[in-house]
């Protein structure tokens, strides 16, 4: 079977994820992260890709990296080389055998602002979701970069990012503002990783919460704008459905004069 062709990215940022073989553990202790690191690093400059973050977590990983050629191939020559290195350390050091890695890196491409902020506030939530440490804490992603710490391997470029949040203060606040800004998961394909209760309040600080908890009893032509204005926040018919309490053939036709 032909492997699936990637989606290219017209801006050239992708968030990318590699994952241990069968979700085992590809970081035993602190070296082995710090070796990644060194191997990361290299990978990305020599193929002229820039990372903007990053966050190792015990058996997966997440970047946001910018390939500056527009062109996917040096992305894919650099997670190559950054895989080969070091499944080749992790294979001597700890006399594992067979795949480091679970197939190819996963990639999505980053096309909007507002989806570049979406996926660095996840990449850099991981290990506060883990229930390990808050994000500022966590030694082993480029939220100290951002935070102005030393990164144990320098390779974080943090002037776009900063820049997109009006500063380090606006950088901070974003981070740990939860769902408080709608606006920065508008056009998100990373929305499906939201729970419910996330969903819930996106949708009440688009609308409302009284427009929420109205619309089952309103008429079409007032559900209309409520409706459309959650759609263009990227919301799906189901999840418009599920935030409502609409059917979902109330919400298609809603959709589909919006």
């Amino acid at each position: 079977m032909p492997r699936q062709q990637r989606k290219h990215a017209a801006s050239g940022f992708y968030h990318v994820v590699t994952k241990g073989d069968g979700d085992q553990v590809i970081f035993e202790d602190a070296r082995d992260k710090y070796r990644y690191l060194e191997f990361f690093s290299d990978a990305m400059a020599r193929n002229g890709v820039v990372v903007h973050a990053y966050v190792l977590m015990d058996n997966h990983t997440h970047a946001l990296l910018q390939d500056t050629s527009l062109s996917l191939a040096p992305l894919s020559a650099a997670m190559k080389q950054l895989d080969e290195s070091y499944a080749g350390y992790f294979h001597a050091k700890s006399g594992r055998v067979g795949h480091v890695f679970q197939g190819r890196f996963w990639s999505e491409p980053v096309e909007k602002d507002s989806h570049y902020l979406c996926a660095a506030r996840y990449i850099h939530a991981n290990p506060e979701v883990a229930g390990m440490c808050s994000a500022a804490e966590y030694k082993w992603s480029s939220m100290g970069a951002y935070l102005g710490k030393d990164e144990e391997v320098p390779i974080t470029s943090t002037q776009f990012l900063l820049e997109l949040c009006d500063g380090r203060d606006e950088f901070v606040r974003f981070s740990t503002s939860g769902n408080e800004w709608p606006q920065a998961f508008k056009g998100s394909l990373l929305r499906s990783h939201l729970d419910l209760g996330s969903l819930m309040g996106i949708a009440k600080r688009i609308v409302g919460d009284q427009v929420l908890e109205s619309l089952p009893t309103m008429t079409m032509r007032d559900r209309l704008p409520h409706v459309a204005a959650l759609y263009e926040h990227s919301f799906t018919a189901p999840q418009i459905c599920m935030v409502t309490g609409l059917g979902k053939n109330t919400v298609a036709r809603l959709i589909a004069r919006s």
